[in-house]
């Protein structure tokens, strides 16, 4: 019992120590969370709840100086850091309040304060913005500015302030209509057997979910701002064989042999022969190569798409065999195993594959 209560007193000792340590190495956060921890614990150490007050006096006085440096400049990301600063240290008093001393309360209500209204600084001007890139786009039909004018609102939509987010929510969704660009794709094959399978696919296009962009397949229209035309060329398949022949030789039991010794004693000897095979075996090496050009029509300019090349590629290897000779000295790898196939259907399952892979690459370069 001595030693359990002698670790106890050990711990406590420990545990304020370490809050000690933080805070006189200049750690104020940390001398914090670990004075709050210790006391939610249920540690009684009165030194504890002074380093904690101590802590959240030297993060107020450290807070002020280097948000009100922030808050100087013009640029928003600076308040909105000065913003996360105060934020985050009053998140840090709310959850240690029950310990702090009440004449904290009127600072924190002050801070609190405050940053509420810088909150609502940060919201109207990325709603000023956004509105200044709007009324670009009603006077040009700027499509770019109704993109930068859906950050601006989308930035303005992260604070938690419910009022006014209904109307800037709307915003956001007009500048999103307005700033969506029109893309229509064609695809054209050499080989028009295979227009169904490509068309098929690159139908897809139609589903990409990008920001800004509304995919059309085979359309046309006149407001369209930029087109893809995908071309498939003719697919080349090269076809290679290749054989070897290996020799093999087994020892065998060829019958016995009678021997009578001297004392009438018969033993049975076997008699062994090497038989010989040949195996020649076959490989047929089928590689297809199609080669894609993707031109673009960027219209009045709001796609950005360029010109480009793609390949896609498969190889199938198809292996036979044939035997010669004394089918006892084949090894049993060929004896087991038929010879291989490659069908109509594998070759329609292997172009799927392909023009799946060429869909793939085209939607992860432009969208």
């Amino acid at each position: 019992m001595k030693q359990i209560t002698y670790l106890s007193i050990c711990l406590l000792l420990i545990g304020c120590a370490s809050a000690k340590k933080h805070y006189s190495d200049g750690n104020y956060a940390k001398a914090y969370s670990t004075a709050l921890k210790d006391l939610k614990s249920g540690k009684k150490d009165r030194s504890l709840k002074s380093i904690l007050n101590n802590s959240l006096s030297q993060l107020i006085e450290d807070n002020n100086y280097e948000t009100q440096s922030l808050l100087r400049s013009d640029l928003i990301e600076d308040w909105e850091e000065a913003y996360s600063m105060t934020d985050d240290l009053i998140e840090l008093y709310d959850d240690g309040r029950r310990y702090i001393d009440s004449k904290y309360e009127s600072v924190i209500l002050s801070m609190r304060e405050n940053n509420n209204i810088l909150r609502d600084d940060i919201i109207s001007s990325y709603v000023e913005m956004g509105d200044m890139n709007m009324e670009r786009y009603s006077e040009r039909g700027d499509k770019r500015a109704a993109q930068e004018a859906y950050y601006m609102y989308y930035e303005a939509l992260k604070y938690d302030q419910t009022m006014g987010m209904n109307d800037i929510r709307n915003r956001l969704d007009q500048a999103l209509t307005y700033g969506t660009v029109l893309v229509d794709v064609t695809v054209d094959s050499w080989d028009v057997k295979y227009d169904w399978e490509i068309n098929r696919k690159f139908d897809d296009l139609e589903d990409n979910d990008k920001l800004f962009y509304e995919v059309t397949f085979d359309n046309w229209a006149q407001d369209t701002d930029c087109r893809l035309e995908i071309d498939f060329a003719r697919l080349d398949v090269d076809v290679r064989d290749q054989s070897r022949t290996e020799t093999y030789t087994e020892q065998i039991e060829d019958g016995y042999r009678t021997e009578v010794d001297t004392s009438g004693n018969t033993t049975r000897t076997p008699i062994y022969k090497d038989v010989t095979a040949e195996v020649t075996i076959i490989e047929e090496t089928r590689t297809y190569n199609w080669d894609i050009r993707v031109r673009t029509d960027n219209g009045v300019g709001y796609c950005n798409f360029r010109d480009n090349q793609f390949r896609i590629s498969s190889q199938v290897i198809i292996t036979n065999y044939d035997t010669r000779g004394d089918s006892r000295a084949i090894p049993s790898a060929f004896r087991n195993t038929s010879n291989e196939s490659f069908s109509n259907s594998d070759e329609r399952r292997l172009i799927e594959d392909l023009i799946e892979e060429a869909f793939n690459d085209i939607e992860r370069y432009y969208f």
